[in-house]
């Protein structure tokens, strides 16, 4: 625990209010919080694995107990930072609060004038219990180093008793004082006061209310208990900061920092990354969480990408940066140790631009590999079964018209007599075969009259439920018609089989007359019965066709819906749908009609028959008559084709509360959905990534984003480059990388977290110099860092 570490590996635990011999007014309380007996202190500190504390004396500080406290810090394995402080009595809306006010320990000249400024100041207010907050604002600028203040807060903000509480001054002005900022954060000591702190907060949306917590301690002998009487159960803050001023500055003002919970830090999945630079190996530490390499233009921020992940460069795009990325290591004298062949399995890799370019290249986002297994399939061939029925009852309507057409153009004949007969008595002549055997359906008939006769019977049982009855009757309404139809097929095939039959009657009265005509007219009446015969088979034909049924395209039709197939991920839904999930009666009416001239209604169709089909038909149908097609599979195509690109296609799209948030969004929006889905899936362990901001505009950077990569690292390691200071100071990045040339245009690299600082690197100001916009993204996150 004492390793001086760049990033964060694990929580430190904070205690920064405890009291020592040097609150005065406290008197034998606190007697024994000598010096001397700094060791009782320091064990008792390590019983409880505390790693950060501060000595905060009511209005008073002690130099000397400060330095012995540092002095004695390696009595105590765990701790491993001492912060000065005060616990300051301040005169707030005309009621004493207590005021912890934290000191930054860069400075040891500076610390050690603070007990010199403080003796020189009195209580001024009017009970002479505090001082004014004036007086306060100007001990804290005599004392000239950057401080974090939080009030005292160990009750409900609506309790009628409030002492010392910064809720004294009254719910209303406390909601002020919190919203706008004033103190870093409320202290507290207990977990019960924490939930009555999360519903005020709630219940007033204070974002700003942040807490914290401390053993207010005044006797070390009984710590963590605030004096031997105390019976509360202390909750001590956890903080994801390295154990500094800064780091503790900084979780202030990043709630997701502290917590009053304690949860381990996983280790990262690629612990660390090896950069040769002129002979020197530099070894930079990963965090399990977020990191993101920051530097100047052309300094190879990509090029450490490519060469981490694949030391071949093969995926390199396009070829001719591979040898640029070569030559610039050569010259530069830089070797970068690829990831271990076995974790590839683990890391996915988007370059700078890779996500834009899905979304631009695919136009389905199943084709998308990320996407393509959270789509489910959709079948449609029942459906296009379904269509092609209609299709093919446009060509048998067609044909129909066609062969009637025929019959009644057959009918035009001339019938030519023989002069030599016209004196003898003749009777038209007939083939004498002319056949026909009845269908008969009259056991059909009976069979149905059978089976509804049953179901009437079955509706009388008194068990019978209603909506079976319901159905039963509509059983029974459609035998009552097949009946009726097939009474009339009969009735049908009973005046064809009299029309024969008369036919018939004449043709045996022409043949026993024709046999009495003399032999020198046998020929010419041969040939007058031959045509008398082919003009009864056209009458014959005729009959026949007006007899049969008229094919017709939409009877019955009732509306085609195709349901959608729905994956829901988180809170999207991956949704396989058709174009058109609801077929209307218009709408196949439309697609049939699409290849005629006359797009109107299928009633135009009465006008068409195979002679001038392909007449009737407009542009859209010729590239499947190039083809060497018949104009009946043209137009079957042709039809299909519409259905195809029209009404059947098949779509993929991604759902948000059923808002289609797929189609027609910018490539950053499409960049923010994929990233968002990409978040939760827990299959890759480090995810590698160029530039995740671009084409994402500013205020969904500061948001979206932001928040995206936050919730990422609950399931993945990310490594990311950005130009964008919010993705680096507002997004709160646990270790940022810098890149840099040094005097020599060598390499140099550095790292470590946000709030890390050493004799050779300052990350804060490395990002403000760095990252355009830098310093104004910082000075918004701190804004009370320089009180």
């Amino acid at each position: 625990m004492k390793e001086n570490k760049k990033i964060v590996h694990d929580l430190v635990k904070l205690d920064l209010h405890i009291h020592s011999v040097y609150s005065k007014k406290d008197k034998d309380l606190v007697s024994k919080n000598t010096i001397q007996n700094i060791p009782i202190l320091m064990e008792k500190l390590e019983q409880e694995k505390v790693n950060m504390i501060a000595i905060t004396d009511h209005n008073a500080f002690s130099y000397d107990m400060y330095k012995a406290m540092k002095s004695n810090m390696s009595k105590c394995k765990t701790l491993l930072k001492v912060l000065p402080g005060i616990e300051f009595d301040v005169e707030i809306s005309d009621n004493r609060v207590h005021v912890i006010s934290i000191f930054d320990d860069a400075q040891e000249e500076k610390i050690a004038k603070i007990e010199g400024i403080v003796t020189k100041y009195q209580f001024d207010n009017e009970n002479n219990n505090a001082y004014k907050k004036s007086t306060f604002k100007e001990i804290l600028s005599k004392i000239d180093l950057n401080v974090v203040v939080i009030a005292h807060q160990k009750c409900s903000p609506k309790a009628r008793k409030q002492d010392v509480n910064l809720s004294s001054i009254g719910e209303e002005e406390f909601d002020k004082i919190i919203d706008y900022d004033y103190f870093d954060a409320v202290e507290f000591r207990s977990g019960k006061v924490e939930g009555i702190l999360n519903n005020y907060r709630e219940e007033k949306d204070l974002r700003n209310l942040r807490y914290i917590t401390g053993t207010d301690c005044h006797d070390w002998t009984v710590y963590p208990a605030q004096k031997p009487s105390d019976k509360s159960q202390m909750k001590y803050t956890y903080m994801k900061s390295l154990p500094s001023f800064r780091g503790l500055a900084m979780a202030l003002t990043e709630p997701n920092r502290l917590s009053t919970a304690y949860s381990s830090i996983n280790a990262p999945y690629v612990k660390e990354i090896k950069i040769e630079t002129n002979g020197k190996e530099e070894v930079i530490k990963l965090s399990s969480g977020i990191n993101v390499v920051i530097g100047d233009n052309s300094v190879g921020k990509s090029l450490l990408f490519e060469y981490l992940y694949s030391s071949d460069l093969k995926d390199v795009k396009p070829a001719s940066k591979v040898n640029g990325y070569k030559q610039f290591c050569k010259k530069k004298k830089i070797k970068i140790t690829p990831f271990e062949s076995e974790m590839k399995n683990g890391i996915k890799f988007d370059r700078q631009g890779d996500i834009r370019d899905l979304f631009q290249r695919k136009s389905n986002l199943k084709d998308i590999a990320f996407f393509t297994d959270k789509f489910k399939e959709l079948k449609t061939d029942i459906h296009n079964e379904e269509l092609d029925a209609y299709i093919n009852n446009v060509l048998k309507l067609i044909e129909f018209n066609q062969e009637k057409k025929t019959k009644l153009l057959d009918l035009d004949y001339s019938l030519e007599i023989p002069a030599e007969i016209d004196d003898v008595s003749y009777s038209l002549r007939v083939i004498p075969d002319l056949t026909y055997t009845a269908k008969d359906y009259a056991k059909v008939i009976s069979t149905i009259e059978l089976a509804k006769n049953s179901i009437t019977k079955v509706k009388n049982e008194k068990l019978l439920q209603d909506e079976d009855k319901k159905y039963l009757s509509s059983v029974e309404q459609n035998l009552v018609k097949m009946i009726k139809k097939y009474n009339n097929l009969k009735f049908q095939e009973k005046v064809t089989e009299t029309i024969i039959a008369t036919i018939n009657s004449v043709t045996e009265s022409f043949d026993n007359e024709a046999a009495k005509t003399a032999q020198a007219q046998e020929n010419k009446i041969n040939t007058f019965k031959k045509n008398i015969s082919n003009f009864t088979s056209k009458i014959v034909g005729m009959i026949e066709t007006d007899n049969k049924k008229k094919p017709t395209v939409l009877e019955n039709f009732k509306t085609i819906n195709i349901e959608e197939a729905d994956n829901q991920f988180g809170k999207y839904h991956f949704v396989t749908r058709v174009v058109t999930s609801n077929i209307t009666k218009d709408i196949i009416e439309k697609a049939l009609m699409y290849p005629f001239s006359h797009k109107g209604k299928i009633s135009y169709l009465e006008n068409i028959d195979l002679d001038n089909f392909d007449e009737n038909c407009n542009a859209k149908i010729d590239p499947f008559k190039k083809e060497g097609k018949d104009i009946k599979t043209s137009y079957k195509e042709c039809v299909k084709e519409y259905i195809g690109k029209n009404i059947l296609k098949i779509e993929n799209v991604i759902l948000l509360d059923k808002d289609d948030i797929s189609t027609g969004n910018s490539p950053g929006k499409n960049a923010l959905i994929y990233l968002d889905i990409f978040s939760k899936d827990s299959t890759i362990k480090l995810y590698l990534v160029d530039q995740p901001g671009d084409d994402v505009s500013q205020n969904r950077i500061s948001t979206d984003l932001i928040s995206i990569l936050r919730k990422m690292v609950e399931f993945k390691q990310v490594l990311f480059i950005t130009h964008k200071p919010e993705l680096v100071v507002n997004l709160d990045v646990d270790n940022v990388i810098v890149l840099k040339n040094d005097e020599n245009n060598n390499l140099k690299v550095s790292y470590g977290a946000l709030e890390y600082i050493d004799d050779e690197v300052n990350i804060l100001d490395e990002v403000a110099n760095t990252l355009d916009g830098g310093v104004e993204v910082i000075r918004k996150r701190w804004k009370r860092y320089d009180k």
